[in-house]
């Protein structure tokens, strides 16, 4: 009896977890998606993936091995110019350690260090040029386990060899398929002859019971319950229990081809999803996912997440949860997801309408969404049944806009025309309400742009000419006039305030019955002089939303009396489309991604189409609504998706931060290509000539989560933190200084705040060779050297010249004096006699210069000055003048005329003029010179 309710109680026990498991699983998705790098790898046979201790996926392909960030390759391939950089192309299998990667090749093993980016190859004669069958770390350890054929090796973390293991004796070496290490950390080993594990007391391996009917164990996986699970090579897929030691321990699982009944008979790789708990099996024909429940495996159908048939050579799970595909063809990566995020791919469309859907306008009312799809007009798509139906019968044709009514009706806008239509539903049946056709209340129209139904009933329609009004159940239009006649713009607030932006200026509008009448005019100076406003939308706290010409996204306050730009601009990440408002949340669309702004912190989410967890190609036209409960919901290229008001995409991750994963210099890595010798991780050194680099670094995530604002610094390079776009982590800079720059990266966190900076790395620009303090020492010197021979050479100068001057005044002075008394050897002299004479008998006139003197002594000027200065060591000009001025001094000591009447007496002009010479001359004034005598 006890036993009966232990068991009741059990079962009981058991309905409640699976209650409580599917509520927790009942919002998740599964998104696959090609692998982005595909076309970039070098070769596309993906063998192995790995994922290191530090986040980076390992590709081994058949030629190459390949590092991913999440936004660019590393290709590793050994050629001519760096023949020791693999011990071979062919990647087979590979693990890491703390510090080291363990790349296993067709010949031999390769070890990347993590920490100084370099590979060397393992050195150890018993594995030299073997083929690599499968490489395992035991973390538990940080023991390395190599396979190859018949035979498994030990290895300390650091490389050395510890032992080595043979199987089995007699027969080929070969047999080994894979290691596995399970939940305890027990090494199990899977080969053609059996199933063995590592004894660690015993310190050798021990071998299970055959397989039925001799099947080969191939590969092993013990799942989150704790089952085993091995996948053979002939006999499909079995349960092991490891705790029984005859052969009564493996239990085939029956798994079949899919649309067959016919058994699957290899499976070769194995993982399980931490969403679903799925087990997932790569086999010969297909991908399998397999729900285990009740003791027995129950397919789940993938057709309609991925193409099942494909050659797919590997599956695994990376720390996020992702399942990495490798393939012969197209990898591919398979995202669990619970961030209310919901596709809507509307595959009907292709079937009825033979083509994409491709949706320019939508709304969401009454339990659907009303479409309005591109060349064919209006469809309505019940999210209930997921059955869309074309509404075609209504004869309204393409449509442009549609919004929700106050009454819970639809009102639909012709494209490229100027109609509205109110759509309602009776008994399940659309049918139109009534028609608004402006083309039969006006002469000229024109196209509808935007509309609004205000808080009365009113709809307030802005066509391509003017802006006009209807009243509810109106027969006749009220037209806007003045400057509001022609609105770039128009917009309702939550509290049916009326805004109309035209040029530079908002203006409040109301409507008394018969006329637009302006409330108010508020200028928005920021903008500039040809910037006009495209857009205009209210948000929950009343403040106004601006998408500009410009390419600027402009946010009043509440008052609106203070504007600023937001960041990120309105058409940052693609062309602007529109702007929707949905509580505490402003969405921009752009064709390209939605981007969320928290009306109240800034915090931004950004959503791309054509991600991993949106099936939408493209955002098209003015698709993007709201329903009753706050959702947003955006369409295009592709289909619908939506995304739950609560949403801010997936999470980030537990510990998220961020990594440098290279500086680029020219076309070439600092870090992988021709490295310094002290470049080691977080430590970057770049040589004299890298000024102009870029540091790319990564998140190192690869699920579709939240894009949060990301900046960077480079201190002593930076004055501000600079803002990076998501899709490529990459910060450039040119004219880098010499010296130590330490590079910080922070994001936006869900409060609006940045977290703390991640210290990333220190990049270290070597000097130039006339950077370096010797070369600034020999600077000094130099200048030094130079402003001495400088000086020295001035001082030189002055000597020589006062030198000359003395040796000129003295010739000067003895023939002014010869000439004075008619002795000497001035007299002996016929030139000499004859000048002097000249110079005294014109003393006194102003204009006899060197022309007249030249021609009274009947030779040219160049003559005249040959013979001056051979005589005197002066030129002509500066003898005439020192003759003056020894007559001044004679005149001067004889004290009988003033100053000015000498000055005039011996030819100047200016007696200020004459004083200036006189000084030159002697070195005092003619009053000092008179008082001197």
């Amino acid at each position: 009896m006890i036993e009966k309710i232990q068991e009741a109680l059990l079962i009981i026990l058991l309905l409640v977890v699976k209650a409580f498991s599917t509520q927790a699983t009942s919002n998740w998705h599964i998104v696959a998606h090609p692998f982005p790098f595909f076309y970039r790898l070098y070769s596309n046979e993906v063998f192995d993936i790995h994922q290191d201790s530090e986040g980076y996926i390992w590709l081994g392909t058949t030629s190459a091995l390949v590092r991913y960030d999440g936004y660019n390759l590393r290709t590793f391939r050994r050629d001519y110019s760096r023949p020791k950089l693999l011990t071979n192309n062919g990647i087979t299998y590979m693990d890491d350690t703390k510090r080291y990667l363990w790349v296993g090749t067709a010949k031999g093993v390769t070890i990347y260090d993590k920490l100084t980016y370099r590979t060397h190859k393992l050195k150890d004669h018993h594995i030299d040029n073997r083929p690599i069958d499968d490489v395992a770390v035991d973390h538990s350890t940080d023991e390395v386990w190599i396979g190859s054929g018949n035979h498994i090796f030990r290895y300390s973390a650091d490389g050395g060899h510890v032992a080595g293991y043979q199987l089995y004796t007699g027969g080929s070496d070969d047999g080994f398929h894979q290691f596995y290490i399970d939940h305890a950390h027990r090494l199990w080993v899977m080969s053609q002859k059996g199933l063995f594990f590592f004894d660690r007391h015993r310190k050798h391996f021990s071998r299970y019971p055959d397989m039925p009917n001799n099947t080969t164990p191939y590969t092993m996986l013990q799942d989150k319950q704790g089952h085993y699970w091995i996948g053979t090579w002939g006999g499909g897929l079995y349960l092991f229990n490891p705790h029984t030691s005859s052969s009564a321990c493996y239990i085939r699982q029956p798994l079949k081809v899919t649309g067959t009944n016919n058994d699957d008979p290899i499976i070769y790789s194995m993982a399980q999803d931490d969403a679903f708990g799925y087990l997932w099996l790569l086999s010969y024909n297909e991908l399998h996912a397999m729900r285990y429940a009740g003791g027995k495996l129950v397919p789940v159908d993938i057709s309609h997440i991925i193409e099942p048939y494909k050659m797919f050579t590997k599956i695994i799970k990376d720390r996020e949860g992702n399942l990495w595909l490798g393939s012969y063809d197209m990898g591919y990566i398979i995202s669990f997801y619970n961030s209310g995020i919901v596709n809507y791919p509307l595959q009907d469309i292709s079937r009825l309408l033979h083509h994409d859907p491709n949706i320019t306008s939508l709304a969401a009312a009454g339990g659907s969404l009303w479409i309005g799809q591109d060349r064919y007009g209006l469809l309505r798509y019940n999210m209930q049944t997921g059955q869309t139906e074309p509404l075609g019968q209504l004869g309204i044709g393409e449509v442009s806009l549609l919004k929700r009514s106050r009454n819970g009706n639809l009102w639909a806008c012709t494209r490229f025309g100027s109609r509205l239509l109110e759509i309602t539903t009776s008994k399940g049946t659309p049918h139109i309400a009534q028609k608004i056709d402006l083309s039969n209340l006006l002469n000229n129209p024109g196209t509808i742009k935007d509309f609004y139904e205000d808080h009365r009933g009113n709809l307030w329609i802005l066509t391509t000419p003017n802006l006009y009004v209807r009243r509810q159940n109106a027969t006749t239009v009220s037209a806007a006039t003045g400057v509001v006649q022609s609105p770039d713009a128009i917009t309702i607030e939550p509290n049916g305030n009326v805004w109309a932006a035209v040029g530079h200026n908002l203006y409040r509008l109301a409507f008394d019955g018969s006329n637009i009448q302006i409330a108010g005019r508020i200028a928005i100076p920021m903008l500039a002089a040809d910037e006009s406003v495209v857009s205009l939308c209210a948000d929950a706290n009343g403040a106004l939303w601006m998408a500009t010409s410009l390419g600027r996204l402009v946010r009043s306050d509440r008052s609106k009396h203070k504007f600023i730009t937001v960041g990120g601009g309105s058409d940052s990440y693609g062309v602007f489309l529109t702007l929707q408002p949905s509580g505490d949340k402003m969405w921009v669309m752009t064709n390209k991604r939605l981007r969320s702004i928290d009306i109240n912190t800034g915090q931004q989410n950004i959503y791309s189409a054509n991600a991993g967890n949106i099936n939408v190609m493209a955002f098209r036209g003015r698709a993007i609504c709201t329903d009753e409960k706050g959702s947003i919901f955006a369409a295009g290229h592709g289909g619908v998706v939506q995304v739950a008001h609560s949403s801010s995409c997936i999470p980030l991750p537990k510990g998220y931060h961020f990594t440098l994963t290279d500086v680029i210099v020219g076309d070439s890595s600092a870090i992988f290509d021709n490295p310094d010798d002290d470049t080691r991780k977080d430590f970057i050194v770049l040589g004299s000539h890298s000024r102009n680099i870029a540091v790319r670094f990564s998140p190192l995530v690869y699920a579709p989560t939240a894009s949060s604002t990301v900046q960077y610094l480079l201190e002593g390079v930076d004055d501000s933190w600079n803002t990076v776009k998501a899709e490529d982590f990459t910060a450039f800079y040119s004219s880098l200084p010499r010296g130590k720059h330490r590079f910080l990266v922070r994001y936006q966190q869900a409060d609006g705040s940045y977290s703390q900076p991640f210290d990333l790395a220190t990049i270290v620009r070597k000097p130039a060779w006339y950077e370096t303090k010797a070369a600034f020492t020999a600077y000094i010197v130099l200048a030094c050297l130079g402003l001495f021979l400088i000086v020295r050479a001035i001082i030189s100068h002055t000597n020589q010249s006062a030198l000359r001057y003395y040796h000129s005044q003295k010739r000067v002075d003895a023939l002014v004096e010869g000439a004075a008394d008619n002795t000497g050897k001035a007299t002996e002299e016929p030139f000499v006699a004859e000048l002097m004479a000249l110079i005294d008998k014109h003393i006194d006139d102003t204009d006899y210069g060197l022309d007249q003197l030249s021609q009274d002594l009947l030779m040219s000027r160049s003559t005249l000055y040959r013979k001056v200065k051979g005589i005197s060591g002066m030129s002509p000009q500066d003898f005439m003048r020192n003759v003056k001025m020894h007559r001044a001094q004679e005149m001067l000591k004889l004290h009988e005329l003033s100053i000015s009447q000498i000055a005039y007496a011996l030819g100047f002009s200016n007696p200020k003029y004459f004083t200036k010479c006189f000084k030159e001359e002697t070195g005092m004034t003619p009053t000092e010179f008179q008082k001197q005598g």
